[in-house]
């Protein structure tokens, strides 16, 4: 076999080298060496971070990484026409590419290799051109057989051929690499396995290195309140309530860190084999701040930021504007269901609920404001309950607190035992209040003592004062409305009972009254009796021998004045119970005159069938306190004696005015 000469130049142009290494000058692999290459290694000249020792040479990583003097040393190595033998390829990368490099241990000076040596012409022919791929994302070269041309002479016999069989050195390969443009990537364990074994064909010898993957900016929890406990809640009596959860909406305190942000972890580049940094995909980051809603802050502390809360209140974490808040009131957006919240019996005073709330679940609270339609119970501690949309087939309570909706009520149970109640359109509901104005009312049976209604169509009504704009009848069921007037029965037994103990307290005074005037009636015992008021007032002054004789007259009328004093004590208790049934006397005619106020009813327009009739009940009781409201439909659609009606027909108007004297006049 005839010697390979490889004298030929790479058929692939030379490529641009990017990063660090595009100012670094690629010298030509065919570039004689000047003058003794031997001497030249020696003379050479090192940066200040290359040690050269007697066991090789060292080099510096911190100064290394620092600038570009260890690239350019490298280079000019190659140019001139010099290798690296024994060299420690991994730290060659890492020195060169510290941030892509292998990993070495991290030590100050680090071994790159035994020495610098001469890479002599008839070794570089021994190297042919590689194949560089895409942009400069992998090299491959074709391993072949290689010969060494031999000296005359050399030859043992004349037929010999003149030509040796080589082998490749991988610290040249490396060298020739350079000058071909792969200055990073090298599969050093491929190319040392093909060298060693001699195996032949076209194998890949270098790839890019790509970028390692950052870390996106993310949140990290602090404080153990940010989460909920979802556990079956445990009741005073020791029982479970598997409807309701332990810790729904946990309280936070003043200045508690709940969160902290983990900064974003950039990746480290990657490389071409050409040495061009390969930049990694940026990591998603965050603004932080804008997380911080109302009743937080931010705070920048030591070992990075935090968000704190800057008030004692509840958490809200509010989806829409992606903001952590600490309220005054929950918020929530949940909804209330068995699922999401169960059963819920609120610690604070205001609460809103932007999310629907079931069939059979119940909300307890004080101030209440539902943003979503509601089928379940809401009970209020005497607060506020208010319904932007519609309550359907549910309850509102809140006893001396105020109902407001917004919506349309539906087959609702609504009732603010001495409070008030707003709606918007009601439809077969059963409502009950002090005060209730509803703007439409359709087959609803409502009692309050001041009712307004903008239209009423077959509605069963009760109330101390009525006003309708609009009445009428819906599906043959006519309108009825009932004004309450005072049934002053038990007020009249309870009048006549205190009469009856004035009178008789005032027969007692009397009689004792004529008992006194009987003993004070007996010549001697009222002489006794002035004088005694006398000597008291210190009007006659006695003798001590008139003393005596006193004393003998006042043991003679012990008896009588013993007597006296009985009457008179007992005339006392009778004077206070006068005194106190007169004062209920005339606490019950303010009291009577001021419930018989303002017993009113005017129907604006009648335009279907309505009745209108009187209604007594008792003065100063619940109405209709305890009644169901099937019992109360019953009494609310009784048409009441011909005597007790005031109004029936389909058209006209109606205006009335209770007068105690003429409960019937219209």
């Amino acid at each position: 076999m005839e010697a390979i000469h490889i004298t030929e130049t790479s058929d692939t142009p030379q490529r641009e080298l990017g990063g660090d290494l595009a100012a670094a000058p690629a010298a030509e692999a065919s570039k004689p060496l000047p003058g003794n290459p031997e001497a030249k290694a020696s003379e050479w000249v090192f940066p200040s971070c290359v040690n050269k020792r007697s066991d090789g040479l060292y080099v510096d990583a911190v100064r290394a990484a620092a600038d570009a003097q260890f690239t350019r040393f490298v280079d000019s190595v190659f140019a001139e026409g010099f290798y690296f033998p024994s060299l420690d390829y991994a730290v060659l990368s890492r020195l060169l590419y510290p941030a892509a490099g292998a990993a070495t241990a991290k030590v100050e000076w680090l071994k790159l290799s035994n020495q610098i040596a001469a890479f002599p012409e008839p070794r570089r022919a021994l190297y042919k051109s590689v194949n560089i791929f895409g942009e400069a994302d992998g090299a491959e070269y074709v391993f072949e057989p290689v010969f060494t041309e031999l000296e005359a002479g050399e030859a043992d016999t004349p037929s010999q051929a003149a030509a040796a069989p080589a082998k490749l050195d991988f610290d040249e390969f490396v060298a020739y690499l350079w000058g071909q443009g792969v200055r990073a990537g090298i599969d050093e364990k491929t190319v040392r396995r093909v060298i060693e074994k001699g195996e032949m064909g076209r194998i890949g010898i270098a790839r890019r290195i790509e970028p390692t993957a950052g870390q996106d900016a993310s949140i990290q929890e602090i404080s153990d309140a940010l989460h909920r406990d979802n556990a079956p809640k445990q009741l005073s009596n020791g029982h479970i309530d598997l409807g309701q959860f332990k810790n729904r909406y946990p309280q936070i305190a003043m200045n508690v860190a709940l969160l902290k942000k983990t900064p974003r972890v950039l990746g480290q580049p990657g490389r071409k084999i050409s040495g061009e940094i390969v930049e990694p995909e940026l990591p998603k980051d965050f603004d932080f701040r804008a997380l911080a809603g109302i009743g937080t802050r931010v705070e920048q502390r030591p070992d990075g930021e935090y968000i704190v809360s800057s008030m004692e209140g509840f958490l809200s974490l509010d989806t829409a504007s992606n903001q952590v808040s600490i309220t005054d009131k929950i918020v929530s957006h949940e909804g209330v269901s068995m699922r999401t919240t169960g059963n819920l019996t609120l610690s604070g005073d205001d609460y809103e609920e932007h999310g629907e709330v079931q069939e059979k679940r119940t909300v307890e609270g004080k101030n209440m404001t539902f943003c979503a339609d509601v089928y379940g119970n809401l009970i209020s501690r005497g607060g506020t309950i208010t319904l932007k949309q519609n309550l359907s087939n549910g309850r509102a309570s809140s006893p001396q607190g105020k109902i407001v909706v917004e919506g349309r009520a539906s087959s609702a149970l609504i009732e603010a035992p001495g409070g008030e109640i707003t709606i918007h359109a009601a439809e077969g509901c059963t409502i009950s209040g002090k005060h209730v104005i509803v703007e439409n009312a359709v087959r609803c049976q409502i009692v309050a003592e001041i009712l307004e209604i903008g239209v009423a169509e077959g509605c069963a009504i009760a109330a101390k004062a009525v006003k309708i704009g609009q009445s009428g009848a819906r599906k043959n069921a006519e309108a009825v409305v009932s004004a309450f007037i005072p049934d002053l029965s038990e007020f009249e037994e309870q009048r006549t009972v205190l009469k009856k103990q004035i009178a008789d307290s005032q027969a007692g005074q009397q009689k004792s009254r004529r008992e006194i005037e009987a003993l004070q009636a007996q010549p001697e015992f009222a002489h006794f009796l002035t004088l005694q008021t006398k000597i008291a007032r210190g009007e006659v002054k006695l003798s001590p021998a008139q003393q005596d004789g006193f004393k003998k007259v006042a043991v003679r009328f012990a008896p009588q004045l013993q007597q006296l004093r009985h009457l008179t004590e007992q005339a006392k208790p009778a004077q206070a119970i006068i005194g106190h049934a007169e004062q209920q006397l005339q606490e019950m005619d303010i009291q009577q005159a001021a419930w018989a106020q303002d017993i009113r009813c005017n129907i604006d327009a009648i335009t279907g069938e309505t009745v209108v009739r009187t209604m007594r009940v008792k003065f100063g009781g619940d109405l209709f306190a305890g009644a169901s409201p099937q019992e109360l439909l019953v009494k609310l659609r009784n048409l009441g004696e011909p005597h007790e009606r005031l109004f029936s027909g389909g058209a006209g108007e109606f205006s009335w005015a209770y007068s105690e004297k003429k409960t019937g006049d219209s």
